[in-house]
């Protein structure tokens, strides 16, 4: 069978099909626009209605007027993040030169955050030690999912709140202080979306693959409910104790078999829930004329360079190969970072500036009242983009909806990033760079 063509990267894609929703996963028409670069989301700036677009800091600071108290000592960050090739140091870097190109945080500058290079994500709880230890506030990061749950306890358990850069299957029970958020959207999110993406396309048979490990198992249900949803029906070739598994995911340690079972069942695309896929796997299934757009696969960033890696390897073209993966920001905030970043870096910019807004709104530098403080300055009033715009209404005694180079950011229930708009990424193979198209998925649940 053959998949139809990818909808074009240039333009967001609409739903192509009726079909229902599950979970709140909704394949929508995009609403964004591209104007000179910038991203421009819906929403009003107070003034008539006109859209609000994040755009990088320029010329004079504005007048943002002067704060209601001053605390009696600056706002103190720290971060647990990777030098590269995510950009979010260098994010973190560049939000808090914004910050206090208009003179900081409650009448302070932010000093310079505490740098917690994260080099071994199962080292990562010993960096944070590290970090807090130096008496911070708030902490960014981690930015490797990896870490993050055990990282959690240490910072919040130090009294600290932590913003993540990591995308999680949900927000780990590690944390009951509250003073956790996570900047990213869930892993089980972009999953879905991915199942949705599936269904876009216009296949109808669909082969799952997983690992064995929990989380696998965990990501994977989500994605089989997703895709039945739809309408899309799973081949499944049970190799599990349905009493234990109740979702027809295949679960299979044997990648080659599972790939002479997926062609046997002539499916239209198969979907590999593991971004550590197995080689062999794709190897049989392109070997036997399966094309890379037919291959859906998670964990975005780290799919794409496993891609990257075994098409090197092989000699094989994975053009084509799908995958979902976190907004990563506007043309502007890839301009202003000097580089083309992973999803990480815009969910490390978001982190600073809604951290200094807070601490604004709470009038105060205390960790507990900054918590209480993030959910209501990303939604809580008028529409408002980057840190000095939305200091400035604050000051003025406006609510305010924080706008990021990613567009409006705001918070669920478990304090992990609400946000419809993910990015779907199409692998260059060798043809050069990925497609990437912008879309809604619908409100997160």
């Amino acid at each position: 069978m053959t998949s139809p063509e990818p909808p074009s990267s240039t333009a967001p894609a609409s739903g192509r099909r009726g079909a229902p929703i599950v979970g709140a996963v909704a394949l929508t028409t995009v609403l964004i626009g591209v104007v000179a670069g910038v991203l421009h989301w819906p929403g009003s700036n107070g003034d008539g209605g006109d859209t609000v677009a994040w755009a990088p800091a320029g010329g004079s600071p504005p007048d943002v007027g002067e704060p209601a108290v001053t605390s009696p000592e600056p706002l103190r960050l720290g971060h647990v993040l990777p030098e590269s090739p995510t950009g979010q140091a260098a994010a973190v870097a560049l939000a808090v030169e914004e910050v206090n190109a208009v003179g900081g945080v409650l009448g302070h500058p932010l000093p310079d955050p505490v740098a917690g290079v994260e080099t071994d994500p199962l080292k990562s709880a010993d960096v944070a030690s590290e970090v807090v230890a130096e008496d911070v506030h708030a902490v960014i990061g981690t930015g490797d999912p990896v870490g993050n749950g055990d990282v959690i306890p240490v910072v919040t358990g130090a009294g600290a709140v932590q913003c993540s850069a990591s995308d999680l299957l949900s927000v780990p029970s590690q944390d009951a202080t509250g003073l956790y958020f996570n900047a990213n959207p869930s892993f089980e999110r972009t999953t879905r979306a991915l199942a949705r993406t599936v269904a876009d396309d216009g296949h109808r048979s669909v082969g799952v693959v997983v690992g064995l490990d929990p989380h696998s198992v965990l990501v994977h249900r989500a994605l089989a409910k997703e895709l039945e949803g739809t309408g899309v029906e799973i081949v499944v070739e049970d190799r599990t104790d349905p009493t234990e598994f109740e979702d027809p995911v295949l679960l299979t340690p044997d990648m080659a078999g599972a790939a002479g079972a997926l062609l046997e069942q002539e499916v239209d695309a198969v979907v590999l829930g593991n971004p550590l896929w197995d080689e062999d796997l794709v190897s049989s299934l392109v070997e036997e004329g399966m094309t890379a757009d037919r291959l859906y696969v998670t964990g975005h960033q780290y799919s794409l360079g496993r891609a990257d890696d075994f098409q090197q390897a092989s000699g094989r073209d994975l053009a084509g190969l799908t995958t979902v993966r976190p907004h990563t920001g506007s043309g502007d905030f890839h301009d202003f970072l000097g580089s083309t970043p992973g999803s990480g870096a815009a969910a490390a910019f978001d982190c600073v500036t809604i951290i200094a807004l807070a601490a604004e709104a709470a009038g105060g530098v205390e960790p507990a009242g900054i918590a209480a403080h993030m959910p209501a300055v990303t939604s809580g009033g008028t529409p408002c983009a980057g840190y000095a715009d939305c200091v400035r209404l604050l000051r003025e005694g406006t609510e305010v909806a924080y706008t990021g180079p990613r567009g409006p950011a705001s918070w669920d229930g478990d304090r992990m990033l609400a946000t419809e708009y993910l990015e779907v990424v199409r692998h260059g193979g060798g043809s050069g760079d990925d497609q990437v198209e912008v879309r809604s998925f619908g409100p997160s649940d």
